[in-house]
């Protein structure tokens, strides 16, 4: 715990020096056009990844000779006819919904109708930590990913699935390595079912590639900034996350599909998101499958040391001066930053 606060501070320090500290000052101005809406401001905000992305966005507008002011908590509500720069978190469930996402259809839709841009928009947030949302838009605009099927607990009562054991599940609000099962047989179904407490709770099942390799790529205004390779290195399945002991690779990009994947985030309407990709069989000649999409995500900023490419959880976990916590400080400025640069200009 004490080790995880360190870094969490070390990251907010690097952030906040991204700019001087005079311009915090200088461009804030009370009747700015460019608002940035911070939702659950406490102590525990400013050790979180938010205030990363917030300052990032800050610091874009500083740099581009822009003011800016702050609005807390459901005073956005009072704000019309301005830009509204916001980062995507559970925080934002200010009405205590248990399906936190929907508050962006509540809330999202009426300050949007106040005659304000919204950054993300809507359409965009409705992306974040929703699967069953993502897989129905990926369907919808013909797509290719993984066979998936959202069902509700109800559903297996009078229904037969048609997925062969493995498979997996996923909660509609999973994240990272969080909340995805593998069901290796009725078992472990009727265990999981078990604790589903809501008859009508969406989950999604879906097939399990036989993959050992997936590739991460964000995509900006059109353009891919960054890709990695997320490579399991056992013989057994597991979420490709580097959590898990998995490595990474920045270099070998799959250059036949980069036109396609980009063509993925125009379809979906996405000027920023990180997919996940991988192949059957790890076949890079056959069609690329989205597992996921989002406009909200974690950068693994470019390393070219051998052994942390190997161990990359290990990389993260090292309390350095110039490691892992500086190195993603500066991924999601330069990220940040390259999104905003083109809607900066055409503030109104």
């Amino acid at each position: 715990m004490i080790k995880q606060l360190i870094k969490r501070f070390y990251r907010l320090l690097i952030a906040l020096t991204r700019s001087h500290y005079f311009d915090y000052y200088k461009y804030y101005e009370k009747n700015s056009n460019n608002v940035i809406w911070i939702m659950g401001f406490n102590i525990r905000y400013l050790f979180t990844t938010s205030i990363l992305w917030d300052l990032a966005t800050i610091s874009a507008l500083i740099k581009s000779d822009k003011t800016y002011k702050i609005v807390f908590n459901n005073r956005i509500c009072n704000v019309t006819d301005k830009n509204i720069y916001f980062t995507l978190h559970s925080n934002y469930n200010l009405f205590g919904f248990d399906n936190y996402v929907l508050v962006f259809d509540y809330l999202l839709k009426g300050i949007a109708e106040n005659n304000n841009n919204l950054f993300p928009s809507l359409e965009q947030a409705r992306f974040w930590e929703n699967k069953a949302y993502m897989h129905k838009k990926l369907d919808e605009k013909c797509i290719p990913m993984p066979k998936t099927i959202i069902v509700t607990k109800k559903y297996f009562d009078s229904n037969k699935i048609d997925f062969s054991f493995p498979f997996i599940i996923k909660l509609v609000h999973s994240y990272e390595s969080k909340g995805i099962f593998k069901i290796n047989n009725l078992l472990d179904l009727e265990a999981f079912l078990h604790n589903i407490k809501n008859a009508n709770e969406e989950f999604l099942i879906q097939e399990i590639l036989n993959m050992r390799r997936d590739v991460r790529v964000i995509v900006i205004d059109k353009k891919i900034q960054l890709f990695y390779w997320r490579i399991n290195n056992s013989n057994e399945w597991r979420p490709t996350a580097t959590s898990k002991g998995n490595s990474v690779d920045f270099l070998t990009f799959p250059e036949i599909h980069r036109k396609t994947i980009v063509d993925y985030a125009t379809k979906l309407d996405l000027s920023i998101c990180a997919f996940d990709i991988a192949w059957q069989n790890d076949d890079l000649t056959t069609t690329p499958l989205v597992l996921e999409v989002s406009p909200v995500f974690s950068p693994n900023p470019k390393i070219s040391n051998i052994y942390f490419l190997e161990n990359y959880g290990d990389f993260k976990k090292r309390i350095s001066l110039f490691g892992y916590d500086y190195l993603y400080v500066l991924e999601i400025f330069r990220l940040k930053q390259l999104h905003l640069l083109k809607i900066i200009r055409n503030e109104k």
